[in-house]
């Protein structure tokens, strides 16, 4: 076993474990949003978007998409610039909620990841429902696409530090059942779909 040093490392720490063990989960849940929204232009919002993974994965299947990378880490905003992604994207700090763009402005809201760390899950998916454009997409959540997926990348992070991230990962998801995040976007009057399998738990509704 390799002890993991990165994974107290904050943004930084992250990126290192997102391009080597993350990676390949991201064009496959790229594909899954584009399939189930059919959004391929107008603007995508990245919640949490640490370094523009999920994002870049979903532009480089919708070329005529522009993306807002949106993190409250400033750290995670410079990685996200350091990857050079071009003009087609624009970045944000700023806190999922309390989003600083216009009601209605948004075609496509996507999150991989960040969900679980939410303090205020209510306010935010009301914020994520502001935004959207009539007839937008959000699709957010955690997950790794497939069973697969998730399985080889448990494997190779307990490889890298044990049980440390599984137990990381049981302490910050404590109490954040899928029908706890349920019942929030319930309490909204937002009709959505869960997906809550070997894919991941995702929240999907349009406006």
């Amino acid at each position: 076993m390799i002890e993991d040093k990165n994974m107290e490392k904050g943004a930084r720490g992250f990126f290192e474990i997102a391009t080597q063990v993350f990676l390949p989960c991201y064009d496959l849940i790229a594909g899954q949003i584009l399939d189930k929204t059919k959004i391929s232009k107008g603007l995508c919002l990245d919640l949490g978007s640490s370094g523009g993974f999920l994002a870049k994965a979903v532009s480089d299947r919708a070329e005529d998409l522009k993306f807002i990378l949106l993190d409250v880490d400033p750290e995670a905003i410079e990685i996200a610039k350091e990857q050079n992604y071009g003009d087609k994207f624009s970045y944000l700090l700023a806190n999922v909620e309390n989003i600083p763009l216009a009601d209605n402005s948004v075609d496509l809201v996507i999150s991989r990841g960040s969900l679980w760390f939410w303090k205020q899950k209510q306010k935010a998916f009301s914020e994520i429902y502001r935004v959207l454009a009539k007839g937008g997409w959000a699709y957010f959540g955690c997950g790794f696409g497939s069973g697969e997926l998730k399985e080889k990348v448990h494997q190779q992070m307990k490889e890298r530090s044990g049980n440390a991230w599984q137990n990381k990962i049981k302490k910050i998801r404590a109490d954040q059942s899928g029908e706890f995040i349920a019942g929030i976007v319930k309490t909204l009057g937002i009709e959505f779909e869960m997906i809550n399998d070997e894919r991941g738990l995702w929240i999907i509704f349009q406006k």
